[in-house]
């Protein structure tokens, strides 16, 4: 039975921090909803269910603690609420590191709506209120500094809410275009902590979220990875054909990272077809969540390889709780002045350069393994100077690169590129030429026999496909003058 209560809500709020902190905090509806599901990790909650099947609102609950009208008081509606400064860094019962830090995120549900409805229970308490946009805004117009959320009468509690909190938001502000999948994928990609060992589920309409939902590790060719945590990420990266293990200590070994960074075949493949979101970034996470978008961005780098790189790196050091907070107001970037920051860049920076001469390496082996399947271009290397053999990988690797999806295309431009290569060095052997004297035939010979040989597998292969043209061309049309031949009129030489 619950428990009845005279007691009111209220929040204290400025308009400036409502435009500041609320509106404008976030501009997309996987981002919103990653602090409602931070709140119930830090609830310590062991499930988060994002309800969208009603088109007209999206309903997220969790199995958390839970909490009571004082608590709503002094905690969700207290704007700037600092828990970690009130002794709640960790959990009570599941010991987690906490999530939130300003008390801000609960304003970035007015980003994307104007009404919003609270229901938890704790300690056999059940109650609800309803936070209405635009009426916040009449009351800080109106000078007035409290704003007393509407209280929902018990006869609405939803029956299915035996324990936890649940958000609905409704009123949208745009239309929802936010299909389960898209969400899925893009929230998959938001946490690191929606697994058994971390006792936490992310689902969507009942279905838990998983790590493969992140659709990236499949994608992987060459892969580098940080820490002890994240070999497990080897064995999502199936069609891997390179995995090295980096460093991951920075700052003269005073901080400590985890994570990974990979490249693709195909930049296109960075491309979700889905979502459309560009996958060509390395996000920053701490505490099992994304803090940054994207450091990449910050590098002017100019190297083909940055089109073809992603990655994710967790810096749990960047969060620390007796130090300041790194987020700046957004809670969407860190703070690049902060040493902190500073050491990270710089670390991630100089693995760039690594992985940018790695890349070429690997690309161009890569490119060699795959010309070796045509014969005739293992034959023809195997042939090569050593200084020669260096340039002909690297045209390996440089075909490699293109985007080319037929094998047989593949192998075409191959031969071509062959050809071309043969031929610049024919050129390049003009110098020897002007030093060859006139008695010597066999030198002469000797830097030719090459290119001739190739030019005479190729011209022989150009004349017989015209060939084989030409003759389906003249029995098309030999059977089409037989079809309008009249009949008292015999073929041709048959009289």
């Amino acid at each position: 039975m619950a428990k009845k209560t005279t007691e009111t809500y209220s929040m204290s709020i400025t308009l400036n921090v409502l435009n500041h902190l609320g509106i404008n905090l976030y501009s997309n509806v996987p981002a919103v909803l990653s602090e409602v599901v931070a709140n119930a990790w830090d609830a310590d909650a062991e499930y988060v269910d994002i309800d969208l099947h009603d088109k007209e609102n999206i309903s997220i609950t969790d199995n958390g603690h839970g909490m009571t009208i004082k608590d709503a008081n002094e905690k969700f509606l207290r704007v700037g609420y600092q828990r970690r400064e009130e002794g709640e860094a960790i959990t009570k019962t599941l010991k987690r590191p906490v999530m939130g830090r300003k008390g801000i995120g609960k304003l970035s549900l007015f980003s994307i709506a104007k009404t919003i409805e609270v229901y938890s229970v704790r300690s056999g308490e059940c109650h609800g209120f309803r936070m209405n946009l635009d009426k916040i805004i009449e009351q800080i117009e109106n000078k007035q500094t409290d704003y007393h959320p509407e209280k929902l009468s018990p006869n609405n509690f939803p029956s299915d809410l035996k324990k936890g909190t649940r958000v609905v938001i409704s009123d949208f502000k745009r239309k929802l275009r936010q299909t389960e999948s898209n969400l899925r994928r893009r929230l998959a990609r938001r946490f690191s902590v929606i697994d058994d060992s971390h006792k936490f589920s992310i689902k969507i309409n009942g279905e838990p979220i998983s790590v493969e939902d992140r659709d990236c590790f499949g994608k992987i060719q060459f892969l580098w990875h940080y820490g002890s945590t994240t070999a497990e990420y080897d064995k999502k990266c199936s069609n891997s054909v390179s995995v090295k293990k980096r460093p991951n200590k920075l700052g003269q070994n005073k901080y400590e990272i985890n994570g990974w960074i990979g490249t693709v075949r195909e930049s296109g493949l960075l491309i979700d077809q889905e979502t459309r979101d560009n996958l060509n970034k390395i996000v920053i996470m701490f505490r099992g969540k994304v803090a940054q978008e994207d450091i990449l961005s910050e590098f002017n780098e100019g190297g083909m390889y940055t089109k073809y790189i992603f990655g994710e790196i967790t810096a749990d050091f960047l969060d620390s709780d007796d130090q300041d907070d790194i987020a700046t107001s957004s809670r969407q970037k860190l703070l690049e002045e902060d040493e902190r920051y500073i050491e990270l860049k710089d670390f991630i920076g100089k693995e760039l350069k690594h992985i940018q001469n790695s890349w070429t390496e690997l690309r161009n082996e890569q490119g060699k393994t795959k010309a070796f399947e045509i014969p005739a271009i293992k034959d023809w290397y195997q042939s090569l100077g050593k200084d020669v053999k260096k340039r002909a990988v690297s045209l390996f690797g440089k075909i490699n690169q293109l985007t080319i999806d037929s094998d047989e295309d593949r192998n075409t431009l191959l031969k071509h590129g062959i050809l071309a290569f043969e031929s610049m060095r024919v050129k390049e052997n003009l110098d020897a030429l002007d030093q060859l004297e006139g008695n010597e035939l066999n030198e002469f010979i000797k830097i030719f026999d090459d290119i001739d040989d190739i030019e005479s597998t190729f011209y022989r292969q150009i004349v017989q496909s015209r060939v084989e043209v030409i003759h389906s061309l003249q029995q098309k049309i030999d059977a089409d003058s037989c079809k309008h031949r009249p009949e008292n009129v015999a073929p041709a030489g048959k009289w």
